[in-house]
């Protein structure tokens, strides 16, 4: 059971992640006009419109796709490290690993400027950064009521009271 809960839990924040970056993508066009023509056209006709429209782009329309990559990992690493029980960067990671594979392959397909592929290292810090935020603050390894830094306490006080137990005796 912990095996599928982990893996739901990755699986989620792959998940909560693309959803992200369609509602960010979403705002992007609805603050930056698309290109005309693309509402009927064909995956190649799309590709065609999109390198013809690249140059001419405003700054925020592209900027918004970055911003949809950035905050999309952020998200799906933050939930996957705040739903597991532990390891939470290790269950962000495929997350991050999507996130950035997708990135790749956006940028290999079509010719971006030179600050958006700069800008897509953010990818990483933002998915680790989600992971660290996400994770949990209690270590859920320890018995309930104990905390980690208490299973480790040392009684340094002898039986007198008056300091270390080395020597208590008086060497008798």
């Amino acid at each position: 059971m912990k095996m599928f809960k982990s893996s739901a839990v990755a699986f989620g924040g792959v998940v909560l992640a693309i959803i992200v970056v369609r509602l960010v993508r979403q705002l992007g066009h609805a603050l930056y006009e698309v290109p005309a023509g693309l509402a009927g056209a064909t995956a190649e006709e799309t590709i065609e419109i999109i390198e013809a429209w690249m140059p001419t782009a405003p700054f925020g329309a592209i900027a918004m796709v970055l911003l949809s990559w950035v905050s999309g990992t952020y998200f799906g690493a933050w939930f996957a490290a705040r739903f597991t029980d532990e390891l939470p960067y290790a269950h962000a990671a495929p997350t991050i690993c999507v996130m950035v594979l997708c990135a790749v392959l956006m940028l290999l397909s079509l010719p971006h400027p030179l600050w958006m592929n700069v800008g897509s290292v953010l990818i990483v810090p933002a998915g680790l950064y989600g992971a660290y935020v996400g994770r949990s603050r209690t270590d859920k390894t320890q018995p309930e009521g104990q905390s980690a830094s208490s299973a480790v306490s040392l009684d340094v006080e002898g039986s007198d009271g008056g300091g270390s137990n080395i020597g208590a005796d008086g060497g008798e």
